[in-house]
């Protein structure tokens, strides 16, 4: 190895070594390095550590004293490949030539890239071990990594180190809100670099456990960062387009709109883990401190206040009044409307209006301005941990800590206790009854003065209480329950309350306002010291139930014969995979159901589940019977951009009647497993899934057939038309006229963006994909496009149907694997699968599921175990392949109706709502190209490894406008189709549709002004033509004393005129 040093403060080397096996080494280099003014005496770190492919050492630190400078030691190199660094630094600020201290600048120039932040806060905690340690929480949707700062000192003997309360900053929750991120990069290095000498900094440092996370969302920092606009939403959300700060439990709604996302699940139980005393959350947008709550159970925008609101209000004022212009405005410091609820740099957050949007990227040289004008006000808040009371709870016999006390003070919120008996109450100046409770101790009450606050900062008076056991409670030890206002609270229920203040430090130039802050409540769980780093239990992907339990008693599980079982491997493991659901509300009996039956099932469905369906009627029949829609997604009724949608619809031949009873117990089995698979719910949270069990066809009462030929009685509509034959054909057009049934399912289908669907029908045992017919009418092999798709998407069925890759329903079929190309099976035209496949972005299969059209009602149990796991794995094939949004570069709108082609692959998708685009695609290297009419094409290359579940890439495109953008631009304004969409976008008015309503908003002025002016004129000239001549000479020339009279807001003003 070669190795270099290199006199500076940062001495810097780098080892690399290959090595097979199991290699132990141990390098020392001792060197004598010139530090700045002569200073030999160093305190030097070493750091070893290598990541390939995510494989990371944890750190190795070593500190080395004395006058030789530095020591590089690497140990323990366990690993038979890879790249090893080690890092030397010398950790202080050093005394220049004149002995005077020399404080390390900050560098404020630009903003901190990903990378750039990650190698500061590494340079950062090896220069200052004894002060900081850096850790991350996981990683992001795009592998970034959520990096903490924990900052704080235990070498202060005469502080208790249990009772140093835990306070917590956040920023850049919204990607392109990035003044917040760089503050606290910032705030970092300033607590760091002026430790020794600053007595403030010095005293907040040591009495302080302070964790600081600059970036919650670095995916949509790292998009934002590309354009630094100073408006619009372009980077706010994270890398599935979901707003981070619209994604926690809300105490007004049942849950989030959108899925669970990982960087949200990562904080939430970061916070849960830690009793956390004090929190904030850094924002743009506007330039207030935001306090809770920011909801109210009304939904209407007005105060709704804590049981602790002055603690809030008062938490809020120690920000606004340090921030050197936050305070300074009585309102409006943006300019905007909604600000009028500001009060001199505080607003309750329900009072405010919540809207998108903010300051995100003001020039790089307002920085230093911005973290001046901040400086103050984080130094000071951070302080206001040490508000109130703290103390230890404690056995009055054995002096052990009783863990998850409830403290109560009436009239506030009870807190919870850690498990070591520590407990911190923020308070104001008072005096109060305090209340400690805990199972198996008789209550004690204190009465307890909170002093005033000094002008330096806060120091939170200690109060402990040791609790008296009851008599008839067990020697060994408490239970693990305590009791809150007469009700028993397990362990995992308890909390621990945060005070969360979500602050705007963004300077008045900003352009749009933004919504910033909630509250929410931390568990109280083992406090970590600052010598150890905290429990990273975060689990950052969801693991499918892999163990089979049995059936719920209403689903007998059929016996497996040895002709009807699968011994392949990819069955077992299938199975396995499958989570069984047990007794839910909803049951649905195996049974043949008519009509009037289905129609009240799918009403039932709605009525038990109405947080994960929606019932529509989407038409009639030719005999006027309602064709049923249902929705199934953990937010009916929404359309969410970006979500994907499928659909699956059964019975078009009437007599065919597996798929419709099959579509019911699908139905059951995801909202009943909703709540106990983490597979399902992931499943409704990422899709919107429509299913269609109707009666298409006429009232011929069908009974159950088995015949070779499969009966033809009530296979067509009440027209004796052929559904399957009625749609529009590729290449020979509407060969039948359309039917009523047709025109309503088309409708239904042009009207949505489906990306995948399903036909069920019955009759044969085979997944059939497009085309079904060809140009010449000749029984061969008709490939689509997308065959190589279809035919994994085929098997993706067949392969996980118990019975249908090795099955035969007649001698003379023979299906490899269970699929078949429709053409080559044998032609039709005139299909649903050719049509949808060509007129619109969804890629439809026909699945043929049992031998028998109509069978008998004791077979079906048999049926639905067979295609149980078959459906849940083909639905979640809607998640591969590609997809993305397109934005019109300009303006960073969404766009509508744009064009998305695949190299080698003349079929086109368009893009939906918002400029969300989805394309099903096997693995390979693809050119992916966007393109319209008015805008520049773009083209990129994009690399799909898997064909798994939830493995789709995402790729987005920035349009340019062309030359004849202005003749095209309203192609990209309407899209068809939904009553109700939400996005992050939806709240925002194209340019042109503001200067249209602005427009019509002016002519209607004009327009009144004219017609006043006129009817005034009319009424003064007959007014004139019927007066006495005294009175034209008044109206004529109005005397002074006139103009007196009409002045005046009197009742004779009227009179007068």
């Amino acid at each position: 190895s070669t190795i270099k040093l290199w006199s500076s403060r940062v001495v810097q080397s780098t080892i690399k070594l290959w090595s097979s096996g199991v290699v132990q080494s141990t390098i020392k280099l001792m060197g004598k390095i010139a530090q700045p003014g002569g200073n030999n005496a160093s305190h030097c770190v070493g750091r070893c550590y290598f990541d390939t492919t995510y494989r990371k050492f944890q750190y190795l630190h070593v500190i080395a004293h004395g006058r030789f400078g530095a020591a590089i030691i690497l140990l323990g190199c366990l690993s038979s490949w890879g790249l090893l660094p080690c890092y030397a630094r010398t950790p202080h600020p050093q005394k220049g030539d004149d002995g005077g201290s020399h404080v390390l600048q900050i560098d404020t120039s630009d903003y901190y890239t990903n990378e750039k932040l990650e190698s500061l806060l590494q340079d950062l905690a090896l220069n200052y071990p004894h002060l900081a340690s850096m850790h991350s929480l996981g990683t992001s949707e795009l592998k970034n990594n959520l990096w903490y700062m924990r900052i704080g000192s235990t070498s202060n003997a005469n502080v208790d180190q249990k009772l140093r309360p835990m306070m917590k900053w956040i920023g850049n929750m919204h990607g392109n809100e990035a003044v917040g991120r760089e503050i606290l990069i910032y705030f970092i290095q300033y607590l760091l670099f002026n430790y020794e000498q600053d007595s403030r900094v010095k005293h907040l440092v040591d009495t302080t456990d302070i964790f600081i996370m600059p970036s919650m969302n670095p995916d949509g920092f790292e998009k934002a960062l590309s354009r630094k606009a100073c408006s619009g939403n372009y980077g706010r959300s994270n890398n599935n387009n979901v707003d981070l700060n619209r994604n926690f439990p809300d105490q007004y709604a049942s849950k989030p709109s959108d899925p669970i996302q990982k960087e949200t699940k990562l904080v939430k139980e970061w916070i849960l883990n830690n009793p956390f005393v004090l929190s904030a959350n850094l924002h743009g947008g506007s330039l207030v401190a935001s306090y809770p709550f920011d909801s109210s159970s009304s939904g209407k925008n007005k105060m709704s206040r804590t049981p602790d609101h002055d603690i809030f209000q008062h938490l809020a004022r120690s920000y606004s009044n340090n921030h050197k212009t936050m305070h300074t405005f009585k309102n409006k410091p943006c300019g905007y409307w909604d600000e009028i609820v500001f009060d001199h740099g505080i607003t309750n957050g329900a009072d405010w209006y919540s809207l998108t949007g903010g300051m995100q990227f003001p020039k790089e040289d307002t920085l230093d301005e911005e973290w001046k004008n901040n400086l103050n006000a984080l130094m000071s808040y951070t302080e206001q941990s040490h508000l109130g009371i703290k103390g230890i709870i404690q056995d009055e016999t054995t002096d052990q800590p009783i863990p998850f006390a409830t403290i109560s003070v009436i009239g506030r919120k009870d807190i919870v206790g850690s498990d070591d008996g520590v407990y911190w109450r923020l308070l104001l100046p008072g005096t109060y009854n305090v209340t400690v409770k805990a199972d198996g101790y008789i209550t004690e009450t204190k009465a307890v003065s909170v002093r005033q606050i000094s002008s330096t900062s806060p120091d939170a008076s200690r109060v402990d209480f040791r609790l008296r056991r009851l008599e008839n409670d067990s020697e060994n030890g408490n239970s693990q329950h305590t009791t809150t206002l007469g009700s028993t609270v397990t362990q995992s229920e308890t909390s621990q309350e945060i005070s969360v203040l979500s602050i705007t430090p963004i300077s008045t130039t900003s352009t749009t306002t933004s919504s910033s802050s909630s509250s929410t409540s931390s568990k109280a769980t083992t406090r970590q010291h600052f010598t150890k780093p905290p429990p990273l239990t975060h689990k950052t992907q969801i693991v499918p139930t892999t163990s089979i339990e049995p059936p719920a008693p209403h689903f007998t599980a059929p016996s497996k014969s040895s002709s009807t079982s699968r011994e392949t491997p990819s069955t077992s493991s299938t199975q396995s995979s499958v989570p069984n659901i047990t007794l839910c509300p909803l049951t649905i009996e195996f049974v043949h159901h008519d009509d009037s039956a289905v129609d009240r099932l799918l009403h039932k469905i709605v009525d038990d589940f109405p947080h994960l369906s929606a019932l529509q009627a989407i038409g009639t029949s030719t005999e006027q019977r309602t064709i049923w829609a249902i929705e199934l997604s953990s937010n009916p009724g929404i359309v969410k951009a970006g979500k994907p949608m499928m659909y699956i619809g059964a019975n078009i031949h009437g007599n065919e009647v597996v798929g419709r009873e099959l579509v019911l117990h699908f139905a059951r089995y995801l909202l009943c497993g909703y709540s106990e698979s983490p597979r399902i719910q992931q499943l409704l949270d990422s899709t919107r899934m429509d299913t269609s069990a109707p009666s298409k066809t006429h009232k011929d009462t069908c009974v159950p057939n088995c015949s070779n030929d499969g009966g033809i009685i009530g296979r067509t509509n009440a027209n004796d038309i052929d559904l399957n034959r009625s749609f529009p054909d590729q290449f020979f057009g509407q060969l039948i006229p359309p039917q009523q049934e047709t025109k309503v399912i088309m409708e239904f289908v042009k009207k949505h963006p489906f990306v995948l669907s399903a036909n069920l029908h019955g009759g044969s045992l085979v997944a059939s994909y497009p085309f079904d017919g060809t140009p010449d009418r000749k029984f061969t092999y008709s490939a689509s496009p997308d065959d190589a798709t279809f035919r994994s998407l085929a098997k993706t069925y067949s392969l996980n149907h118990r019975k249908m890759a090795n099955k035969r329903c007649r001698p003379d079929e023979h299906f490899e694997k269970g699929i078949t190309n429709g053409a080559h099976w044998y032609p039709l035209y005139g299909g649903m699968q050719d049509w949808t496949y060509s007129v619109t972005n969804n890629m439809e299969l026909t699945l043929e599921l049992s031998c028998c059209k109509f069978p008998e009602a004791s077979h079906l149990e048999e049926f639905w175990y067979d295609n149980r796991a078959s459906l849940l794995h083909f639905v979640e094939k809607v998640h591969t392949g590609v997809k993305g949004f397109v934005y019109d570069a300009a303006s960073g709108d969404g766009l509508a109706n744009v064009d998305i082609t695949v190299s080698s692959n003349d079929r086109k998708v368009k893009t939906a709502h918002f400029g969300a685009y989805w394309r099903l695609l096997t693995p390979g290297t693809y050119q992916i190209t966007a393109s319209a009419p008015g805008f520049i094409s773009q083209e990129q290359k994009v690399k799909i490894t898997s064909f798994e579940a939830y493995s789709a890439v995402s790729l987005d495109f920035n349009l340019q406008r062309g030359k004849d953008y202005k003749k095209y631009k309203n192609n990209y304004r309407k899209f068809s189709g939904f009553g109700y969409v939400e996005t992050e976008s939806s709240n925002r008015l194209s340019n042109s549709t503001k200067i249209g309503i602005a427009a019509v908003v002016v002519l209607l002025c004009l327009s009144v002004v004219v017609i006043c002016i006129v009817r005034r004129k009319s009424f003064t000239a007959r007014l004139v033509k019927t007066s006495p001549p005294e009175t034209k000479v008044r109206f004529s020339r109005l005397a002074d004393v006139d103009q007196d009279i009409l002045s005046d807001d009197s009742e004779n003003d009227t009179l007068v005129v």
